[in-house]
């Protein structure tokens, strides 16, 4: 080392962290950026968010309420995109779609897409919509799908059901939510000879191909890559069927008769899929199979351990968690062997996010729960609503959007932003070294913008003189984890790689090069704002 200030190369955000830091938290870290919701179970249709940082310990009168807006009968889903959030209602005779401001819940515009369906299990529209770019699908609770104009709510394009293709409307109305792959919008359309599934150019509307022969039931499906083939997966009434996006080709059957099917197939990567069901059924993990351009399934487990009604299950590494009838449970996915489990939410709905679940009850109780196999560990709870809750919650950007058949609430789960910002003092040295040798070490920490900071070190280092080193960091839950490196030369132990993670009250790490580990540990000196590095400027 020369003897002048050092400077260590600044990095970009990052997401894996070292076991040494990793190993204080639970759950994985994921981007910091936030998604948004644009269909059924969130991006990947599997009722995971990738958020970070939400509200682990709540008020005891609860989240705070944004807004609130009432809004008409239904079960339709909330899917937002760009800003906008959209929905399914019933409202005096007409069943519509519903889009609103997210940050407000002021309507921006709404369509009509049919009569109003009546239901001794509640009235109304039941599908989710999809939204892709600048379209959104929407289908009726009696089998009308529409194209509409996301910014506007123009009609684009429009199919019955019914009319078109003789198909039966299913006693609790349509309830399949479409599913967008690639220029094609699918949907269990129900119809007869060779037309229970339906493939529709999204931006003609124009049918590309039909096939599958059944009636129409109430789950929605899913899109997954299996040996490098991409295929779509529908749980009609009677079967579990894998069909090609490209053209309808049927690339497997699995019978699975007898039950109501209405939650969503989990896919279990790389090759295993598990269906659930109520009524007695039971559910069952099916393993797919490849012989050449050849497709079987064959089944590794059936049980009656997890029974799902009208809400479906989540998966989080080797477990999963659902509701097994009013019962909340934890299995092995590849056994089906009970984890644990709980009453007290009813028939509810789960998201998971965070490596927590938020658990909707039927009557209206929203809780967290930690996603965790070992027990069930609940973090809180309060009673949001008193009527019937059967849809599943949206998550974006820290904020909760729940619904019942009257109101539409807009929570706020977003933790507050860790308070690591101001000037931190502490020592660093070689790992192994005697205590006396630990060098002084101070860090001076600022915000960069939203889930963003910098960290500036300054160290002392046994010689007449100091070096700098800069790190960028990330939100992971209630810290933030930082990691720099740059190369000094071979002479001075060439690159170094630092890695920390700060808390209100400590910041420890460790950094390594070829020659030297060490570790340093900090407490805060001076607590400030987190101000940004523009203002201190």
């Amino acid at each position: 080392m020369q003897n002048k200030d050092r400077f260590l190369t600044r990095i970009g955000l990052f997401i894996v962290a070292a076991t040494f830091l990793t190993a204080s938290f639970s759950g994985g870290m994921v981007s910091a950026e936030q998604g948004d919701w644009p269909q059924w179970r969130g991006p990947n249709r599997d009722g995971i968010s990738d958020e970070t940082g939400i509200l682990k310990s709540w008020p005891k009168d609860g989240l705070k309420v944004l807004w609130r807006v009432p809004i008409g009968d239904g079960y339709s889903g909330i899917s937002i995109s760009q800003g906008r959030l959209y929905t399914m209602e019933a409202e005096d005779e007409g069943e519509f779609v519903t889009c609103l401001e997210a940050s407000s819940g002021k309507e921006v515009w709404r369509f009509r897409t049919d009569a109003k369906f009546y239901n001794d299990r509640g009235d109304g529209p039941r599908s989710a919509p999809t939204v892709d770019g600048n379209q959104v699908f929407v289908l009726g609770a009696s089998g009308k799908l529409y194209a509409l104009d996301a910014e506007t709510g123009e009609k684009l394009w429009g199919h019955d059901f019914v009319e078109e293709f003789g198909s039966g409307i299913p006693g609790w109305g349509f309830s399949s939510s479409p599913i967008v792959e690639g220029n094609l919008v699918l949907v269990e359309a129900g119809g007869k000879d060779g037309k229970s599934i339906v493939a529709f150019d999204k931006k003609s509307g124009d049918v590309q191909w039909t096939t599958h022969t059944d009636e129409a039931g109430y789950s929605s499906p899913i899109a997954i890559t299996f040996n490098g083939i991409r295929q779509i997966i529908f749980l009609t009434p009677n079967n579990l069927v894998s069909v090609s996006p490209t053209d309808g080709q049927i690339y497997w059957k699995y019978h699975w008769p007898e039950g109501i099917n209405i939650a969503t197939p989990v896919f279990i990567k790389p090759d295993k899929i598990f269906v659930s069901c109520s009524y007695d059924k039971g559910s069952v993990l099916v393993k797919i199979d490849a012989d050449g351009d050849k497709f079987g399934v064959e089944e590794v487990w059936k049980s009656k351990v997890m029974k799902n009604h009208f809400n479906s299950s989540v998966l989080q590494g080797e477990y999963l968690y659902g509701f097994d009838n009013a019962i909340l449970k934890c299995i092995k996915a590849d056994t089906g062997e009970e984890q644990w489990k709980h009453r007290g939410f009813g028939k509810g709905s789960l998201l998971l996010a965070d490596g927590h679940l938020i658990i909707l009850g039927e009557k209206g109780k929203l809780g967290l729960v930690e996603a965790t196999p070992k027990e069930y560990k609940e973090k809180a709870n309060f009673q949001l609503f008193e009527e019937l809750c059967w849809t599943v919650p949206t998550l974006v950007d820290g904020k909760l959007y729940v619904r019942h058949q009257k109101e539409m609430v807009c929570l706020d789960i977003k933790a507050e932003m860790p308070k690591v910002g101001g000037n931190w003092t502490g020592t660093w040295g070689v790992s192994g070294a005697p205590k006396e040798y630990q060098q002084r070490l101070d860090c001076r920490v600022v915000a960069l913008g939203a889930d963003q900071w910098e960290a500036t070190f300054e160290g002392e280092c046994g010689r007449p003189y100091k070096y700098t080193i800069q790190m960028l960091g990330t939100r992971a839950g209630d810290v933030v984890l930082f990691k720099g490196s740059a190369d000094l030369g071979e002479k001075d132990g060439g690159v170094y790689d630092w890695i920390g993670r700060a808390a209100e009250d400590k910041f420890v790490g460790f950094y390594t090069s070829k020659k030297y580990t060490g570790t340093f540990e900090m407490t805060r000196s001076e607590e400030m704002p987190d101000a940004t590095s523009a203002d201190l400027n």
